[in-house]
């Protein structure tokens, strides 16, 4: 009767280790479930990825710290400048026209200059007075001989016959070339030179129109006047009429009065100017003025310009 009851007691044992055994890996698979996700048998969708950071071996850049060390900042390298060449409408600008007066014309002393002539102001009266009024904009004051012209467009007009050879020519250069000094790029001018017929400036290419008073016209001007000479006879009035076509305000006009205008002739010129054009006239003669009033004084006088004498025996031979 023994027998039997060890082999139940054995048969429970065993069960019982049995039993404790599958507990012991249930439990086991439940605790792996819940750390390893889904691969691990757990019921979890996602896991968490983690970055492993290695040391490198190369050394660390300056630019990777907060603070930087003045060792550790990199040395600026000055770049060299580029040196440019002039560009071509810099290379060929003109000179001040008033540098350029000193390279063209050696002055000549005009010996007394200007003279009062009976019937028109002396050179002292046509020089700058405190207290003028302010020109308006675009006009200038230009002088020159002895007179002085206020507007915007000038034109000379010019005796160049046999009588003015010589002294009388070389101070006309000088001080026709002095005068344009005073006419800017918003003022126009014109030269005419006349004997027995006219020459004439050109600077618009044909087109017989007045120019503007840039230092470049100017030059060009410059050289026109010192290569004109002395010759012939002495023909005024087509002078005048081609000058009254330009349209000025101011006309200079300097001759001689060895062969007078006629009665007809001036009237015709003051008609001309009809009270638009101021004609300041500057008179050539040998020795001190006899101040008797003459054609030009009277042109002068009768288109409201100035009149100025000058004594060509004064000036430097």
């Amino acid at each position: 009767m023994l027998a039997p009851i060890t082999d139940r007691r054995t048969r429970t044992l065993a069960w019982a280790t049995s039993l404790a055994v599958h507990a012991m890996l249930s439990a086991g698979a439940f605790w792996a479930g819940t750390q390893g996700g889904t691969e691990a048998g757990g019921d979890s969708e996602s896991r968490e990825i983690g970055i492993v950071l290695r040391e490198s071996s190369l050394p660390p850049s300056p630019f990777e710290s907060d603070s930087l060390s003045d060792a550790d900042v990199p040395t600026p390298v000055e770049a060299t400048p580029i040196e440019t060449a002039p560009t071509e409408a810099a290379s060929l600008a003109p000179s001040a026209f008033s540098d350029l007066l000193e390279q063209l014309v050696e002055p000549k002393d005009p010996g007394a200059g200007p003279k009062a002539s009976a019937g028109g102001p002396s050179a002292a009266a046509s020089a700058p007075s405190g207290g003028r009024p302010k020109l308006p904009i675009g006009k200038a004051r230009v002088k020159f001989l002895g007179v002085e012209g206020v507007g915007s467009r000038f034109v000379y007009v010019l005796d160049r016959s046999i009588s003015m050879q010589g002294a009388p020519l070389r101070a006309v250069k000088t001080h026709l070339i002095a005068s344009l000094e005073g006419i800017g790029p918003a003022q126009q001018f014109h030269i005419l030179f006349f004997n027995s017929r006219t020459s004439s400036l050109d600077l618009t290419g044909g087109q017989r129109r007045v120019a503007y008073g840039t230092d470049e016209n100017k030059t060009r001007a410059a050289k026109f006047v010192l290569s004109v000479n002395a010759d012939g006879g002495t023909v005024r009035e087509t002078a005048l009429e081609e000058a009254f076509a330009f349209r000025p305000d101011v006309i200079f006009f300097l001759t001689d009065v060895d062969t007078p205008m006629t009665a007809g002739q001036l009237a015709e010129a003051i008609a001309d100017a009809a009270g638009s054009v101021a004609i300041h006239t500057i008179e050539f003669g040998k020795g001190p003025s006899d101040g008797r009033r003459n054609f030009l004084v009277e042109l002068a006088e009768g288109t409201g310009g100035q009149h100025a004498y000058v004594d060509t025996s004064m000036l430097s031979r």
